[in-house]
C-alpha cells in the first residue's frame, strides 16, 4: 500500500509557483510528492535520485535547488531536504503530530540543529501545539543519560552501529509489540544487496513506513 500525498489545487495559484519555469514547477511538485517524502517534510534523498525520477539534468537539479533554498522554500543539507512550509500545511490532528515527532526524533543531530529557528518556526506553525523545539532539546540531552535495553543493544549490533535514543524509543515505547531484530536483519540483507550502509535512521524510516502499511513483523 503506497503512501498518499495530497496536493491542494491552490498549489497552481500560489504566487511563487506561478513565477517558476515549467521545469522548476516539476521539481517543486516532485519534492512534496516523491516516494521518500514523509509527514514532516524532512527526508533524505540524493540529487542523482531526483534527476533520475524527473528526467531533469543533474546540474539543473542542483541549480534549481539552490534557487529554492535562496528563496527560503527549502534547505538541502548533506542529502537531506527540509521543506520549510510543509508542516504548517498539514492537518495537525494528534495522529499527524505524533508522526511528525517520530520523524523529527529519527533525524541526525546536525539536521535537527538546522530546524530551529528558521525551519520549524517558518510561517504559521504552532510550536506550542507541536512542542518540537522542546522535543529536540530533550532528545539531545537524553543521549548522555540513557541506559539502553538489551533489545536495543541487540538490534544495534545486528546493524553494526552504536545505539541511539531514537532506537531505544522505537523498540520499547513506540512499537514494543514488534520484532525489530527481524526487521534489522532484513535491512542488513537489503543494504548488502544494494551496497548501502545499514543505519538506525534507515531502520526508523522503514519501521514507520511498514507500520503505516501494516507490515511490521510481530514478536
Amino acid at each position: 500500500m503506497a503512501k498518499q500525498r495530497l496536493v491542494n489545487t491552490r498549489f497552481w495559484d500560489d504566487n511563487y509557483i506561478i513565477e517558476l519555469d515549467p521545469i522548476e514547477k516539476l521539481l517543486f511538485l516532485y519534492l512534496i510528492t516523491n516516494p521518500l517524502t514523509n509527514i514532516a517534510g524532512i527526508y533524505e534523498i540524493k540529487i542523482k535520485r531526483m534527476a533520475f525520477d524527473t528526467g531533469i539534468d543533474k546540474d539543473m537539479v542542483e541549480k534549481i535547488l539552490n534557487r529554492f533554498e535562496k528563496d527560503g522554500k527549502i534547505k538541502y543539507l548533506n542529502d537531506y531536504v527540509v521543506l520549510k512550509n510543509f508542516i504548517k500545511n498539514q492537518n495537525l490532528n494528534p495522529s499527524v503530530i505524533s508522526g511528525i515527532k517520530r520523524e523529527i526524533l529519527s533525524l541526525p543531530d546536525y539536521i535537527k540543529d538546522s530546524l530551529s529557528p528558521d525551519c520549524i518556526q517558518t510561517g504559521t506553525l504552532n510550536l506550542t501545539k507541536l512542542n518540537l523545539t522542546k522535543l529536540i532539546s530533550s532528545s539531545k540531552k537524553s543521549t548522555e543519560k540513557i541506559t539502553y535495553s538489551d533489545n536495543t543493544l541487540q538490534v544495534a549490533k545486528i546493524l553494526g552501529v552504536n545505539p541511539l535514543p531514537s532506537l531505544e524509543k522505537l523498540l520499547n515505547t513506540t512499537y514494543p509489540a514488534y520484532s525489530f531484530r527481524a526487521l534489522a536483519e532484513n535491512i542488513v540483507a537489503w543494504c548488502e544487496e544494494k551496497n548501502k550502509k545499514p543505519s538506525i535512521q534507515r531502520l526508523v524510516k522503514w519501521a514507520n513506513t511498514n507500520y503505516e502499511e501494516g507490515k511490521l513483523p510481530k514478536k
